[in-house]
């Protein structure tokens, strides 16, 4: 499963190991045209349009976000000695994460972009601390009705990940399959069992239990509300083997969050996890 909730990097070396179980989906590197280069240098054009202020997430947790002058991402610093950087080409539709650890290049994934944005394919690269190939892949997404539909392994890997929608459009469920079929469902809550009230989310971030960037906004939206609950099923041999529910509460600022906690349903004071957040106002 996709290791982006939290990434522990050892300070020490960047090992083949790190890279698989560490960031996986944060890897690759296609044949790009020399041309590309300089157009990766992202000097954003003055006469880009922007209407109005924009919200933007500065910090979330341990993890700083930057910008930049279009109001696009330009870097994660995971605050343990990894970063990760993107630049844009409109010119060739790709988007480009460099991932380096201390300061050494570990992985790089491509996404290519179709005519709406979206992206429809990503080629990932593992490099180890000389600069070498460690390994790479491609996963293909698929879309329904303008929704991500499918996560799919086509080189490398053998992972696919599933996204299901309700009737009101909001995604309900992400399924993982490996080669022994079905290993994982999450469903999703936008309302706990209490029945408190949906909360809107000004930042939709993606879903963190699928493999996917935290942070770039070109999957399609997944849910304008936040989410309250989780269910996480695991199976083995196609029968249901654990189950667990999580809950989340928030506190706002102005209708963003301000903070966020995570815990098991039915513990409410057993706080799993709490992230604090910023923004900046462009």
């Amino acid at each position: 499963m996709k290791p982006f909730t939290n990434m522990l990097v050892a300070a020490t070396s960047i090992t083949f190991t790190l890279a698989m179980s560490a960031c996986k989906k944060e890897m690759a590197q296609p044949n790009i045209p020399a041309n590309l280069a300089a157009e990766n240098t992202l000097s954003p054009a003055a006469s880009l349009q922007r209407a109005g202020n924009q919200v933007l997430l500065s910090k979330e947790g341990n993890k700083t976000l930057s910008y930049y002058a279009d109001n696009r991402l330009a870097s994660v610093d995971y605050g343990n000695g990894n970063v990760k950087k993107y630049t844009y080409s409109s010119q060739f539709a790709l988007v480009i994460a460099d991932q380096t650890y201390n300061g050494v290049k570990a992985q790089q994934i491509t996404y290519f972009l179709d005519a709406s944005g979206k992206a429809n394919k990503m080629k990932l690269k593992g490099y180890d601390n000389n600069g070498n190939a460690l390994f790479e892949g491609e996963y293909e997404f698929t879309y329904l009705n303008g929704k991500l539909a499918e996560q799919k392994a086509t080189k490398g890997f053998t992972d696919t990940y599933k996204f299901l929608y309700g009737n009101d459009g909001r995604l309900k469920w992400i399924e993982f399959y490996n080669t022994n079929g079905l290993a994982k469902k999450t469903r999703y809550f936008y309302q706990d069992y209490a029945l408190h009230p949906e909360i809107a989310d000004k930042i939709q971030s993606n879903p963190r239990e699928a493999w996917l960037d935290e942070y770039l906004k070109i999957f399609g939206s997944f849910s304008t509300d936040l989410v309250m609950m989780n269910d996480v099923y695991v199976y083995k041999n196609g029968n249901l083997n654990t189950l667990d529910t999580y809950q989340f509460h928030y506190q706002l600022d102005n209708g963003y969050v301000k903070k966020r906690e995570k815990t098991k349903y039915g513990a409410i004071q057993n706080i799993l996890e709490t992230i604090n957040y910023s923004y900046i106002t462009r």
